[in-house]
């Protein structure tokens, strides 16, 4: 029924080997399937125990069902060889993993971390010890987006409960307590040839976290000095790396205790421990797929609690001064968007060529604003301790004798607009794992009590583009203040920029104005019909168009979150929704292909077609003229606009048209007799008051 795969010059593709067997990339002659197939070595053919335990491995992984756990295909004997097929996974084991690319991120170790833990709750309810945890025997389905491990290599799996499986003890080899295993992730009891129970497991796991974290194990050296450092009685949680957290030393320390009795009783406590962890960091919660209901449909619960990142527990960011012109860091190569704290420019570290940064110049009627400003400085102590890796975190902000800024190193790739004014209109199907991933950031923002992300299709960079949307990687520039900490300073410096998610009504209304899940309604609308979603959809339903390529129950949800006649919605829980009503789910993971398919009948009913909520007030409060600004110079006689230097970036057609503006080569030293740089002087000009609906 199988085919071993060949490489290109002609040779099987081995995928890894043990003592008793080897592990081919094989294809199913019939259902044309890529499987990872086992085959026991030739030498032990023969040998009534290795073929026990091959056959006990079989057994094992059968009686598992847990999307962290290599499934089970077949298993047979030919010529009086076994074998049996497995689940493949394409990104290679965890070791080769950290051997290439060296130590994973914080917040990768913890989600594999979950992940295996769940899958140990699996395997010890089912009442099996694995026995043999380590890198090697974690298996990633794919090296791109986040990291899915799966565990594998049941081999010398053992009964966790007497008499729990029966007829499996009764296939067991006579081994007795004698060791197997591998010393450097052995439990010092597996060492000492003790009986195991489930901590066992706990341990090689805490060892496997270590490595991870580290890029190497704590020991080194032959299998007699590993052991006799795992055996003394010095204690793993004095000698944890310095750089790591506390909610995850104390996780880790746990796991590491040599006396079993101090470590998590089961691995049902340690996943719970893990997911406190998670949140405590800002992270994602694990679904627990023992429960049944927790598989059927994702809770709002994933994401992390509202305390994550406290905001009491967080100090404001100090503004460092510099004593000198903007200028004087960095060469302004381009001005790219606004928003309304201030105006977005690229620019070049003097003396570091190469190194590109996003300069976030900022408004000066926002620095007159002690209260904002310290909620804008709060913001951006909060977003330099998230650890979301789509996100664009600022590294510091200055204040230079011109103006001041905030720096955020600038990432590759180019923005959504430009892909999307290509490619034109983008299939759900091909844009969901992309509009995933910007859900998935966004509710972790919102959950940890920041603003959210700028979703305007400008202002999101997407890499690794060439194969569509379906495997692109992407980047989010944060908000780093919301309308309602500064409403007037919102309704005063309306962007300019028509692609943005925040409508005039948005920024008459600061509750819709934050509300992320309107603009990811905005944002979907715009990916899949490929243009803007009309203004006056935001107003009423009846201004919303309807779009072709999705069902009529889709366009409802887009319509009744966009005019928003339902209750705050995460952006997670409506992209579920409308891929529920298109009938997309998640493919299995590893699949070569994109990270959604097609299943047949959709949803009727949607969760989030709640009685409309009553309108909320739009007037706007009287505008008033701008302040000249007033960061570090008198106010100066307005001549002619000084902005940073820069041909300024084409836009889509502006709801306003402004005066155009040729900016100079560089930005002179501020001075007395210069004009008001451009981010006031612009609004100046305008002078525009926004008419209510």
């Amino acid at each position: 029924n199988f085919e071993v795969m060949n490489d290109p010059e002609g040779r099987p593709v081995l995928l890894g080997k043990g003592t008793f067997g080897r592990t081919y990339q094989a294809r199913h002659c019939f259902l044309d399937t890529v499987v990872a197939l086992k085959i026991i070595t030739e030498r032990y053919v023969a040998d009534a125990a290795v073929r026990q335990r091959f056959l006990t491995e079989a057994r094992a992984v059968a009686k598992l069902s847990h999307p962290h756990i290599a499934r089970l295909y077949d298993f047979g004997e030919m010529d009086g060889v076994l074998h049996y097929a497995m689940e493949y996974c394409g990104g290679g084991s965890l070791a080769d993993y950290v051997a290439n690319k060296g130590p994973l991120p914080l917040r990768q170790t913890i989600e594999i971390a979950q992940q295996i833990s769940g899958a140990l709750k699996c395997a010890h309810t089912a009442g099996f010890i694995h026995r043999d945890l380590k890198p090697s025997n974690i298996m990633l389905t794919t090296l791109d987006g986040p990291p899915f491990a799966k565990l594998i290599d049941f081999g010398l799996v053992q009964p966790s409960v007497p008499g729990a499986t029966r007829s499996f003890a009764d296939d067991q080899s006579a081994d007795g307590a004698r060791f197997l295993g591998t010393p450097l992730f052995a439990s010092p009891e597996q060492l000492r040839e003790e009986p195991m129970d489930v901590r066992t497991d706990l341990f090689s796991l805490g060892m496997t976290l270590w490595f991870l974290t580290e890029g190497r194990a704590p020991e080194g050296g032959s299998s007699a000095e590993i052991a006799a450092s795992r055996l003394n009685r010095e204690s793993y949680a004095a000698r944890l790396p310095a750089n790591l957290p506390l909610p995850f030393r104390d996780v880790l320390g746990r796991l590491l205790e040599k006396d079993r009795k101090n470590r998590f009783a089961t691995a049902a406590e340690m996943f719970t421990a893990l997911n406190a962890c998670a949140a405590a960091l800002g992270f994602r919660r694990a679904r627990d797929y023992t429960d049944p209901a927790a598989a059927i449909e994702w809770e709002d619960a994933e994401t992390p609690d509202k305390d994550a990142l406290d905001s009491t527990k967080v100090e404001p960011t100090e503004i460092e001064q510099v004593n000198a012109p903007l200028t004087s860091e960095f060469n302004i190569v381009t001005r790219i968007n606004e928003d309304f704290t201030g105006l977005n420019y690229v620019g070049e570290a003097i003396g570091a060529k190469g190194a590109v940064s996003i300069l976030h110049v900022l408004h000066p009627m926002l620095l007159e604003d002690e209260s904002a400003l310290k909620s804008f400085r709060l913001h951006i102590a909060q977003l330099m301790r998230v650890d979301v890796v789509e996100i664009m975190r600022p590294k510091a902000i200055k204040r230079y004798a011109d103006y001041t800024a905030v720096i955020s190193d600038k990432p590759g790739g180019t923005d959504l607009l430009s892909v999307l004014r290509t490619e034109g209109t983008v299939r759900l199907i091909d844009a969901a794992p992309l509009l995933e991933k910007i859900a998935d950031a966004c509710d972790q923002l919102s959950a940890g009590g920041l603003p959210g992300a700028q979703l305007a299709p400008g202002r999101i960079f997407v890499e690794s583009a060439n194969d569509g949307l379906s495997k692109a990687q992407v980047r989010l520039c944060p908000r780093y203040l919301a309308v309602s900490e500064a409403p007037e300073l919102a309704r005063m410096n309306e962007p300019e920029d028509v692609s943005s998610t925040m409508t005039t009504d948005m920024l008459g209304d600061p509750g819709r104005a934050d509300n992320m899940g309107e603009h990811f309604a905005a944002l979907l609308y715009r990916v899949v019909a490929g243009r803007n979603c009309p203004v006056a959809a935001s107003l009423a339903g009846q201004g919303y168009v309807a779009v072709p390529g999705l069902s009529e129950q889709s366009n409802r949800i887009l319509s009744m979150v966009i005019a928003r006649q339902v209750e705050d919605s995460s952006c997670g829980k409506v992209l579920r929704e409308i891929l529920n009503a298109e009938g997309i789910v998640p493919r299995v993971p590893g699949h070569s292909s994109e990270g959604f398919t097609q299943r047949p009948g959709s949803s009727t009913v949607s969760p989030l077609a709640t009685p409309p909520a009553a309108p909320a007030d739009s007037t706007p409060a009287k505008a008033r003229p701008w302040k000249p600004p007033t960061v570090s110079t008198p106010t100066p006689v307005v001549a002619k606009p000084v902005p940073p230097p820069v041909p300024v970036t084409p836009l889509p057609t502006p709801v306003v048209t402004m005066p155009p503006a040729s900016p100079p080569a560089q930005v002179p030293a501020a001075s007395p007799k210069e004009p008001a740089p451009v981010v006031s002087e612009v609004k100046v000009e305008s002078r525009r008051v926004i008419e209510p609906p």
